[in-house]
């Protein structure tokens, strides 16, 4: 497909390089998702495909509030356009937090997917000291697979924290998506 790279054989080392060379994924919270939560998503959501589909999307930017409810949702397959993603289509990003893109659920949380993120091991790479309290939690995940519109996607968060006039800042974390999928493809039973 057009602007896709091939991920067959990324790994961990080349994610950090992709991460250490860019400037605003190296000042967060960086993770990938574990090939795990493939399966976890299958199990928890087997009657309802929606949430299963949208919450397998390699691309997403999910606000959660304190208590880690989920209070907005922005997925490529709702972004629309090509070969550039539309991910502001009808403004949704104009307030802070911005409109949700997708009506939220009570079944996606910040709970739900924290087990799934895994650090990168023995890198220096930027995580959240522990009991650090934020109003919201932001959470990107991107892939290598399409860069340029993950770019698009987490310059348009950046910018879209500029419209927030609360003094704390939400924790940031980015989560690359293509390690999971790599990982899901090598390990499951053919």
């Amino acid at each position: 497909m057009y602007g896709e790279r091939d991920v067959s054989k990324l790994d961990k080392k080349m994610v950090v390089g992709i991460i250490s060379r860019d400037d605003v994924l190296k000042q967060q919270e960086n993770y990938y998702l574990d090939s795990n939560f493939v399966d976890f998503c299958y199990s928890h959501f087997p009657e309802n495909h929606k949430i299963l589909h949208d919450f397998l999307q390699p691309m997403q930017a999910l606000y959660f509030d304190s208590s880690g409810r989920l209070i907005s949702w922005h997925l490529n397959c709702y972004a629309g356009g090509f070969p550039n993603l539309k991910w502001n289509r009808g403004d949704v990003f104009a307030t802070f937090p911005p409109k949700s893109q997708r009506p939220v659920t009570d079944s996606v949380s910040l709970a739900v997917i924290l087990p799934y993120l895994k650090k990168f091991d023995s890198l220096n790479l930027n995580y959240s000291k522990p009991g650090q309290s934020s109003p919201l939690t932001i959470v990107v995940f991107w892939n290598y697979q399409m860069f340029k519109q993950s770019k698009r996607l987490i310059d348009l968060v950046e910018q879209n924290l500029k419209l927030n006039a609360d003094k704390r800042q939400p924790r940031m974390i980015f989560v690359n998506t293509d390690l999971m999928y790599v990982n899901w493809e090598n390990e499951r039973p053919l």
